[in-house]
């Protein structure tokens, strides 16, 4: 045990320090720099007021590195898996603000703001690793999104409101393709531990 924290200790020693967007983000979006606030997935378009794509933008600027040491040291997880839950869970709350917009919401679900279902265990767990710090999580909610993000976990009064299809809509639209660690269950890197809500949650203003 004491080896794996001393090697964990040491890879991320020597991490260099980010020196651009790009660096923090590993998924770049220049969609965000079109003067319309219009994104361009491919050949799709999808729109967002200045307001949200201005808060998207906002959320690449925050270092969430603190959460990949969470997930290695706290569970387990490699280098390269932490790293994809912690820019995957910065997508997660990226569809929370685009949800919240009323031009997205009109444009793709009809004006309503659809509650979006947690498929990924994975990606579950690094939002709960950001839950933890508490006054941290809640100075990022109000930064980037101008409201708390709740945690909502699944019982059995609201499983029915645990519905991921409106999260892969969503997903889709701005990002495309959705990865693998999206639909990751125990089948998914087994070995890594994971401290998901078990049935899924969903997260609510």
């Amino acid at each position: 045990m004491i080896d794996t924290v001393t090697t964990a200790m040491a890879e991320l020693s020597n991490r260099r320090t980010p020196t651009s967007m790009n660096d923090v983000w590993m998924y770049p979006l220049p969609w965000l720099e079109e003067p319309s606030h219009r994104i361009f997935v491919g050949e799709e378009k999808a729109t967002l007021s200045p307001e949200a794509a201005a808060r998207i933008k906002k959320l690449q600027e925050f270092d969430l590195r603190f959460l990949e040491e969470q997930l290695t040291w706290k569970d387990g997880y490699s280098d390269t898996l932490a790293h994809e839950c912690v820019e995957e869970y910065r997508k997660w709350i990226a569809l929370h603000i685009a949800m919240h917009d009323s031009e997205f919401a009109l444009a793709y679900f009809s004006g309503r703001q659809v509650p979006l279902g947690m498929p990924s265990r994975y990606i579950d767990n690094a939002w709960h690793r950001h839950i933890l710090f508490t006054r941290d999580y809640t100075a990022f909610c109000g930064a980037v999104a101008g409201r708390m993000i709740h945690h909502n976990p699944c019982t059995r009064r609201n499983i029915a409101t645990m519905n991921s299809s409106a999260t892969q809509k969503a997903y889709r639209i701005l990002f495309g393709d959705m990865p693998k660690i999206w639909n990751a269950h125990e089948s998914f890197l087994a070995s890594a531990n994971n401290a998901g809500c078990g049935c899924g949650c969903s997260g609510r203003d």
